[in-house]
C-alpha cells in the first residue's frame, strides 16, 4: 500500500515521503537558506540528467530530481529550475559541458549479472548572477540535500569563512615529493573544503600573525621544533584548530610519527639529498596545548561489522554504535548522529591531567580493545620497507580508548623547569584526531565506487572545521542519509565472544600473577633458609 501510495503521488505532482528518516522532506537550514534568496537575484538551477540510467542509479536520479522539484516549488520566485534530458553526444551534453564543465560519468551497471561500463549525466549547475557553483556529477553515497543547499547557499553570496591549512610534510596541498621524485596531487579533502571555505596554505617556518576562522594541520608531528613553538604560540591565544597525527600513516609511512623526518630537499645529482632539519618535541608540543598522544603505539580494536572483512588486521577500525554505544559522543555536534568511522593504523589521545581543562572524547573504541607498539607491528627491512609481523600480542585493555577527542580551556602559566622555559597562561580551542589515513583520498574513492561503504570520515572533518568555525548550518544536513542497519544478532555474538576473550584474558593475567607471588614466596624462603 504505502509504496502504491508513493508511485501515485509521484504521477500526480505531488511527493509523499517513505523513507524512515524521512530524507526526502527539506529540512529547516534548507527552507531558511531558499528564504534568505534576494528576490531581485534569483538562483537559475540546471540539472542535466540521462533519461536512462543504470539500475544502480534509478534511486539516485529520483532523490535528486524529487529534491530539486521541492526546491523549486518552496523557493518559488527565488529558485527557478530548468531540467535537461541530456543524451550522450547531443548538443545538450555539449551545452552542459561548453558552459558548466559537465560531462558523461562513466559508472559501473551491474545488472542482469553483467558488469560493464555506461556514461551518463546527473550534474547540476547553480548560477546567481556572476557566481556559480557546480556539482558535476552527483554520486550515489554524498548526503544530497547537504550538496544542493550548500550549493545555493555560497552560490547567493553566503560569507565564505576562512580556512587555514598549514604547510607539513603531509603536502595536502599536493606538490613535489623528493622521496620518489614524482608530482603529488591536491588531496581531495582540500578541494572538498574549497567548496564552502577561502583556503589558505600557511607556512610555519615564522610566526602565524593572519586570523582564520580555523586552522587545520595535517601532522603536526613533521615539525621542526621553531615550527612546532611557533604553531604552539597560534593555538595558545585560543585559536580554533583542527590537527590530525598517527603514529603509522598507511598511505605513506615515512611520514609516521614514529619515523625520523623525511628530507624536504632534492637530490644533488648522484649524491643522496642532504639531511632536514630534525623534527621537534612531539610530547613537549601537544603537553603545552593540555594533550597527550602516544606516537609510537598503534589502537586495536575486536570490533568488525563486515563479514567481508573479516580478515582486515585488528588496527582497521570499525567505530560505531554496534560496537560501543558511546563509539560517538551524543552531545557534541561534531560526532553526534554519525553511523559509522574507519581508523587505519591510528593511535590514543588523552588529556594531560593536570591542565584543568575540558577534554572531550569525539570517538572511542570499545573495551575490548588495546595497543601495541608500532615496532611490534611493523618490522623494518631495508628492501621491502615495514613488513607487518603476524604474531602480535593483543592483550585487551578492558577500557575504551579515545581516537578523537576536544580540548578547550584555559591553560595555567608553568614555571622554568627542566632547562625548559616558563610559559604563560594561554586559551585552547582544538579538536585532535589520532590518525591521518582516516581523511585520505581513499574515503572520497569509496563513496563514489562503493556507497554501500557509506563511512563518515568525510562528514567528521566537515563537521569538526563548522563547529570549530562557528557556523553549524550544514552540520544537520550533512548527517541525513538512510540509518545503517547491521547484522544485530551476528553482532551480539561478536560482542559476547569479545567479552569472553577479554575476561579469559583476565582471569589468565591473574593467575599468571598469583603463580608468580607463590614462586616469589618460595624463592623468598629459600633465599633465607640460605
Amino acid at each position: 500500500m504505502g509504496v502504491a501510495l508513493g508511485i501515485l503521488s509521484s504521477r500526480g505532482g505531488c511527493r509523499v515521503d517513505l523513507t524512515q528518516e524521512r530524507l526526502h522532506t527539506l529540512t529547516e537550514p534548507t527552507r531558511k537558506t531558499l528564504a534568505g534568496i534576494d528576490a531581485g537575484r534569483p538562483v537559475l538551477v540546471t540539472a542535466f540528467v540521462s533519461p536512462e540510467v543504470p539500475e544502480g542509479f534509478v534511486e539516485t536520479k529520483e532523490t535528486l530530481l524529487g529534491l530539486l522539484r521541492e526546491y523549486d516549488a518552496i523557493g518559488g520566485d527565488r529558485v527557478l529550475l530548468r531540467i535537461v534530458e541530456t543524451e550522450r553526444y547531443s548538443k545538450e551534453a555539449q551545452e552542459a559541458d561548453d558552459q558548466f564543465g559537465i560531462k558523461a560519468e562513466s559508472v559501473r551497471n551491474a545488472s542482469d549479472g553483467e558488469e560493464d561500463f555506461e556514461g551518463i549525466h546527473l550534474g547540476v549547475a547553480f548560477t546567481c548572477g556572476a557566481e556559480q557553483i557546480v556539482i558535476p556529477f552527483v554520486h550515489r553515497g554524498i548526503p544530497m540535500e547537504y550538496e544542493l543547499t550548500r550549493s545555493i547557499g555560497v552560490v547567493t553570496g553566503a560569507r565564505r569563512r576562512r580556512l587555514g591549512v598549514a604547510t607539513t610534510d603531509a603536502k595536502v596541498f599536493g606538490g613535489l615529493d623528493f622521496a620518489t621524485m614524482s608530482s603529488q596531487p591536491e588531496w581531495q579533502i582540500i578541494a572538498e573544503l574549497k567548496k564552502q571555505y577561502e583556503v589558505v596554505q600557511v607556512g610555519l617556518d615564522a610566526p602565524v600573525t593572519d586570523k582564520f576562522d580555523v586552522l587545520l594541520v595535517a601532522l603536526p608531528s613533521s615539525l621542526s621544533q621553531p615550527q612546532m613553538d611557533n604553531l604552539s604560540a597560534y593555538l595558545r591565544k585560543g585559536n580554533p584548530a583542527l590537527l590530525f597525527d598517527d603514529p603509522f600513516v598507511s598511505i605513506r609511512p615515512q611520514l609516521s610519527a614514529s619515523e625520523p623526518k623525511a628530507s624536504s630537499r632534492p637530490p644533488m645529482g648522484m649524491m643522496p639529498p642532504p639531511p632536514s632539519e630534525p623534527k621537534g618535541d612531539l610530547a613537549k608540543f601537544m603537553s603545552e596545548i593540555g594533550l597527550q598522544f602516544g606516537a609510537d603505539s598503534i589502537v586495536w580494536d575486536t570490533y568488525n561489522p563486515h563479514p567481508q572483512f573479516r580478515q582486515v588486521p585488528k588496527e582497521i577500525l570499525f567505530v560505531g554504535p554496534g560496537g560501543n554505544p558511546r563509539a560517538f559522543n551524543g552531545e557534541d555536534p561534531v560526532s553526534s548522529g554519525l553511523q559509522e568511522f574507519v581508523v587505519i593504523f591510528g593511535g590514543e589521545v588523552r588529556g594531560r591531567p593536570d591542565a584543568g581543562l575540558t577534554f572531550t572524547p569525539l570517538l572511542v573504541t570499545t573495551p575490548v580493545s588495546g595497543s601495541v607498539l608500532v615496532s611490534q607491528r611493523f618490522q623494518k627491512n631495508p628492501f621491502m620497507g615495514g613488513m607487518m609481523q603476524q604474531e602480535v600480542p593483543y592483550r585487551p585493555r578492558g577500557q575504551e580508548m579515545t581516537l578523537a577527542a576536544r580540548v578547550k580551556g584555559t591553560l595555567p602559566a608553568a614555571p622554568a623547569r627542566d632547562g625548559q622555559p616558563a610559559a604563560a597562561a594561554g586559551q585552547v580551542n582544538v579538536l585532535f584526531c589520532a590518525d591521518l589515513d582516516c581523511i585520505s583520498d581513499m574515503f572520497f574513492q569509496m563513496r563514489r565506487s562503493a556507497p554501500e561503504l557509506n563511512f563518515d570520515n568525510i562528514t567528521f572533518v566537515l563537521n569538526a572545521v563548522d563547529v570549530l568555525a562557528g557556523d553549524e548550518s550544514y552540520v544537520a544536513l550533512r548527517k541525513r542519509r538512510p540509518k545503517h542497519r547491521t547484522l544485530e544478532k551476528l553482532e551480539g555474538l561478536t560482542k559476547s565472544h569479545n567479552q569472553k576473550m577479554l575476561d579469559e584474558s583476565r582471569q589468565a593475567e591473574e593467575r599468571a600473577e598469583k603463580e608468580r607471588q607463590e614462586a616469589q614466596a618460595r624463592l623468598d624462603a629459600k633465599v633465607k633458609e640460605v
